[in-house]
């Protein structure tokens, strides 16, 4: 069974680490002054109940403006919990004592839990039981959502004093649940956080005072590690096997900076694993993103524009042990070499400097499976059995577990580093995703519309994908001969390799595409046969570039897949070739002291792999790999470079030898307008070849032959080939279409469009804040202006009544309820009604329910005919704003149904008024042949007429 939660639980290598400085979501303009509950579901919406006008905002993924909805009665709430179905559960204790439960579409809310208090920390664990966090009654209790009629809660943790032994708590706050139904408690008053196992009164204390001071909330990652909001301390702490260290707010100090908080209140996970904090006395949330590379397991070296590659393979894997299909093949961080034999059904695995071949139990793999492994070292690939059924082989074992089931054949899988796993669908032309943390079965569609074609929204075939540190997708689309890019949250995708880009790169049904640590392009040409670099705004071939050759060991027949190990070798799956080859790399050298090409003299030896099987039989295969020596002339150069900056200026003098790779590089004075970094090529590359210098640099060459380049960079940027911007005005820095101008090489002043302000022009103006609307009204700020909004005024064209004097309406009637509705604004808006029907019979509590649809409009609501059952009902009329949900006004009336009452209907149903002779009796028999309009058919015997 697949368990979908409503949050995100990521899962992180042991490596993990946030960007220090955290980027404001949400200040206290939108979010008020007091709000200490906060929620992200698994679409990245963030929830967050406003204290100060008692409502919720709903803050949806890149949209800038908040749904808002405001339940009725609601006051100062405090926790929140948002289930996957949509409900919202708040606190509502304040007055009421209470939680309730509201949706995103309503302003309704009903009861839902009785506390007698305040829940500071909300919680809906696996089995649909909600808990709540009662901070001033030192206890933890819990009820069922499963049973409407008990509404008992149960303490779990606590024992309703405040003390510091194991089954007592001293102001708990946060509350998380596992999916073992384990509580864990941020027990703020004991400086602790607690964990009580399933059934268990008495907690074990897992962080203890003498690292904590006031925790306020506690989340769990799918690996079990503890993420504490450390509020006296003023910090974000992570706290699992390798024991508790800070991750955010590391300096111990208050403040209000980018990297500081001031008593934080709550934390919550993105699908990503960026970390959002609500940071409390400063009256803001902030972001801080998951430092990239953190936890991948592939290879991404680093290479200069001039690296190149042995042209000559080693066959790693021959059609004996590949068989007829070399498709998929992953390189590990390790290494280790994966490959499917899907002939032989098969996973063959080569561990680094080993000589031995493991390969799994046999099972039935997907035609074109693609193949990934994990951080744990989990292989991930397509089963035979059942389209987009993805299985998870466990490190060491043979056995297997089905994580995944996508709408189509994966062609291509890749895990990025939030632990999401993707999918290129090639038949279907889309590329999907899921999260592996958590056992979540949500699928979401990444790129592509599901029909072939050639937009930059649509795929004909996409193959191969690749998914960067900033979760930027790569994917090569084959049918369209081109590779596509597509930012974070983007459907609309970019051309960046094939049909003529760049310099009329023609690319014929691409299958795989993988990117270096600068971003440049590694593509699988499978149709051309061939290894294809993109660097810059230029390409070259790199393996299988001689189709006239007479070795072997130098042609491709159709590349379908590439890989790089730690040592930037590149892995090829020659798929028609029936092998796995492996193309060394030959020369790599960035220095820029080098003064003789470097030759290199070509070592033969024997490498012998020990293949083992299932059975117990082995086999061996001799290849010869490639090893190389390489001789250089070595030279001494010293540079001296003056380099200006804002507090002084410095002369350094670098001495390099050819044996050391360095690259020189600095900001030099104003007195150019440039800056200038010089590098030496040992291959005979230039700046016409290479194009190397970015951002508008002009590139010269220095010497004879070209051997040396020097970029000379456009005001702002620096480094070899001024990549790095220093502007201070940047496309980003002035938001919402603000103008930066910059007063000095490091200041700018942003200049705003009318409505908006801050530093960068990231603030709305609040025009309400110094205006205040006359007869109650609701003041709501535009970006130019402010709308004044009295609450409308509502009523229902119905005689006085009251629900101990109804007005009478019989049963078989139908009847109109029209209401006279006046909107008091200074600008008109839209205006949306709904019309309730409440069964008050009895108590007025519950909504009635039709088995046919009542049909209302703005203004008038129409009863059928035999709609409503006898008794007494309340109409209402509530009436709001579109744009202002908070001005609201409603008006009710009551009626009462009653029978109709017996229609005589003699004559037309057939009654004889005419007896045949004297002696016979005129018998009239009204209950026989009359009606009762209530009813479809009317029952003569109990009629009291016959």
């Amino acid at each position: 069974m697949l368990l979908v939660l409503s949050f995100n639980q990521p899962k992180f290598c042991p490596v993990v680490s946030w960007e220090a400085n955290g980027t404001t979501v949400a200040n206290d303009t939108m979010i008020g002054l007091s709000t200490i509950g906060m929620f992200i579901d698994t679409d990245n919406a963030i929830y967050v109940n406003d204290q100060e006008t008692n409502s919720v905002q709903i803050w949806y993924e890149r949209k800038t403006e908040p749904m808002i909805i405001k339940p009725e009665n609601l006051n100062a709430s405090k926790g929140i919990f948002v289930t996957n179905d949509g409900d919202i559960y708040l606190d509502n204790g304040e007055l009421t004592g209470r939680v309730d439960k509201c949706s995103k579409s309503s302003n309704s809310s009903v009861p839902v839990m009785y506390v007698n208090g305040s829940c500071f920390g909300l919680f809906v664990d696996r089995d649909k039981n909600l808990y709540c966090s009662l901070r001033d009654q030192h206890r933890i209790v819990k009820r069922s959502l499963c049973c409407d009629s008990n509404t008992s809660t149960t303490t779990v943790a606590g024992n309703g004093a405040n003390g510091s032994a194991p089954n007592m708590l001293n102001q708990p706050s946060g509350i998380f649940v596992d999916i073992k139904l384990n509580l864990y408690v941020a027990d703020y008053g004991n400086n602790r956080i607690q964990l009580f196992e399933y059934g268990e009164l008495s907690g074990r204390t897992l962080v203890d005072g003498s690292l904590l001071n006031g925790p306020t909330d506690i989340k769990v990652d799918a690996d079990g590690n503890l993420f504490i909001v450390d509020q006296g301390n003023h910090r974000i702490v992570r706290f699992g096997s390798n024991g508790l260290y800070c991750i955010i707010g590391c300096s111990g100090a208050n403040g209000a900076e980018s990297d500081q908080f001031n008593l934080p209140f709550a934390l919550a996970f993105d699908t990503y694993g960026d970390i959002f904090v609500l940071d409390g006395d400063n009256r803001r949330i902030q972001k801080f993103r998951l430092a990239r590379n953190a936890c991948v397991t592939y290879n991404r070296p680093k290479f200069c524009p001039n690296a190149t590659w042995n042209v000559d393979g080693i066959t790693v894997f021959d059609q004996s042990l590949i068989g007829n299909h070399a498709r998929g093949i992953f390189v590990d961080s390790n290494d280790t070499l994966y490959a499917v034999a899907q002939d032989r059904s098969q996973i063959l695995t080569l561990f680094k400097n080993s000589t031995n071949l493991l390969s799994p139990t046999n099972f039935l793999l997907a035609n074109y499976t693609g193949i990934i492994v994990s951080i744990e070292g989990e292989i991930y690939l397509e089963n035979g059995t059942e389209s987009g059924r993805i299985v998870q082989w466990a490190k060491n074992t043979n056995t297997s577990v089905s994580v995944a089931y996508f709408p189509g054949n994966c062609f291509g899988l890749f895990i990025d580093q939030s632990n999401s796993l993707y999918c290129s669908m090639k038949e279907k032309n889309r590329v999907v995703k899921m999260s592996l943390n958590g056992k979540m079965s949500k699928i979401v569609n990444v790129a592509g519309t599901g029909t072939s074609g050639s937009g930059l929204e649509q795929f004909s075939g996409p193959w191969g994908i690749f998914v960067d540190n900033n979760f930027t997708l790569y994917v090569a689309d084959s049918g369209n001969n081109r590779i596509q890019r597509f930012q974070l949250g983007e459907n609309i995708g970019a051309t960046i390799a094939g049909n003529g880009t760049p310099n009329d790169l023609m690319l014929n049904n691409p299958t795989d595409i993988i990117l270096d640590l600068d971003g440049n392009l590694f593509i699988a040409g499978n149709d051309n046969s061939r290894i294809i670099r993109v660097i810059h705004d230029a390409y070259h071939c790199v393996v299988g570039c001689n189709r006239n050759s007479t070795s072997p060991s130098e042609k491709l027949n159709k590349s379908y897949a590439v890989r790089f190990d730690s040592r930037g070798n590149l892995f090829v799956a020659d798929e028609c070739n029936h092998r796995i080859q492996k193309f060394t790399l030959a020369t790599n050298s960035c220095d820029s002291t080098t003064t003789e090409a470097p030759t290199t003299q070509v070592v033969t030896e024997a490498l012998t792999i020990q293949v083992t099987t299932e059975a117990p039989t082995s086999q061996e295969i001799t290849t010869a790999e490639a090893a190389e020596t390489t001789t250089k002339a070595s030279t001494t150069l010293a540079t001296t470079i003056q380099s200006t900056t804002a507090a002084a200026t410095t002369t350094t003098t670098t001495t390099t030898t050819a044996s050391t790779s360095s690259t020189t590089s600095s900001n030099t004075s104003e007195r150019d307008s440039t800056a200038t970094s010089i590098i030496c090529n040992t291959s005979n590359s230039s700046c016409d070849l290479l194009k190397p210098c970015q951002n508008d640099g002009t590139c010269r060459n220095t010497q004879t032959g070209n051997d040396c380049y020097v970029c000379l960079c456009s005001r702002g940027f620096n480094g070899t080939h001024c990549e790095f911007d220093h502007r201070p005005c940047k496309p980003y820095t002035c938001l919402n279409n603000g103008t930066c101008k910059e007063t000095s090489d490091s200041l700018f002043v942003c200049t705003c469009l009318s409505g908006w302000q801050g530093v960068h022009c990231e603030f709305m103006v609040n025009f309400c804040d110094n205006f205040t609307c006359l007869n109650n009204g609701t003041c709501r700020s535009s970006l130019s202006n402010y709308t004044c909004c009295s609450p409308p005024s509502v009523r229902l064209a119905m005689a006085p009544n009251s629900l101990e004097l109804p007005i009478k309406a019989r049963r078989n009637d139908e009847f109109y309820i029209s209401a006279y509705i006046e909107l008091f604004c200074m600008n008109s808006i839209e205006a949306v009604s709904q019309w309730a029907i409440t069964n008050c019979t009895t108590n007025c509590s519950s909504s009635i329910s039709l088995n046919r649809p009542i049909i209302t409009t703005l203004s008038e609501i129409h009863i059928p005919a035999k709609k409503l059952e006898y008794g007494i009902y309340e109409v209402k009329l509530t009436v709001s704003s579109v744009n202002i949900p908070i001005v609201t006004a409603s008006a009710v009336g009551y009626i009462e149904i009653i029978p109709t009452g017996i229609m005589a209907n003699l004559v037309s149903n057939g009654t004889s008024m005419i007896t045949h002779d004297p002696q016979q009796y005129l018998t009239l028999d009204p209950g026989r042949f009359s009606e009762d309009p209530d009813e479809k058919e009317f029952n003569s015997i109990v009629s009291p007429c016959k």
